[in-house]
């Protein structure tokens, strides 16, 4: 089980690299989430193969039993939440991938020359990270096929002002 948990997080981290800051895995902290809808599906399949293997697994003892219920739960709900896109319905302030993009640089560390060059790569990715994120189209937000919300259509505007040399070091 531990093996598995351990393979599970690491892939985890890599397609989602704000995830794996927010984790304190550091490993990614050069790079940004890829918010399109493919990278969104790619994510899915992960999760479905995931719980496809989880359940051939066998429990060595109750401490393994348990920790596979709780794997087979959560990602059981988490997939649920990704097909029904629901997630792409829900944009606020507080809780969007504009906002993760924004915030994940508040919690990455900072504090040496190694850290302020994965900051540097990670702002140049802000403009293909919000671009993604433009791209994807709204379903079930408006009645409009492709038409997204009003704030996604904005995402590519603040990426102009993100320029090379931004981060001291």
């Amino acid at each position: 089980m531990f093996a598995f948990a351990d393979a599970f997080i690491e892939r985890s981290a890599a397609l989602d690299p704000i995830a794996a800051t927010d984790y304190g895995i550091d490993r990614y902290d050069d790079q940004l989430t890829d918010f399109s809808l493919e990278h969104e599906s790619e994510r899915s399949d992960f999760l479905r193969s995931s719980l496809a293997s989880l359940t051939t697994l066998t429990p060595g003892d109750d401490i393994d039993r348990i920790g596979k219920e709780v794997m087979v739960e959560r990602l059981t709900a988490t997939l649920g939440l990704a097909e029904s896109g629901e997630h792409r319905r829900t944009f606020s302030v507080l809780s969007s991938p504009a906002s993760q993009i924004r915030q994940v640089f508040a919690i990455q560390p900072a504090a040496s020359p190694e850290h302020a060059e994965k900051i540097r790569s990670r702002l140049a990715s802000v403009r293909a990270a919000l671009e993604s994120l433009a791209r994807r189209p709204g379903r079930g937000l408006r009645k409009r096929a492709g038409a997204g919300p009003p704030s996604a259509a904005r995402c590519g505007r603040p990426a102009r002002h993100v320029r090379p040399g931004f981060v001291p070091g």
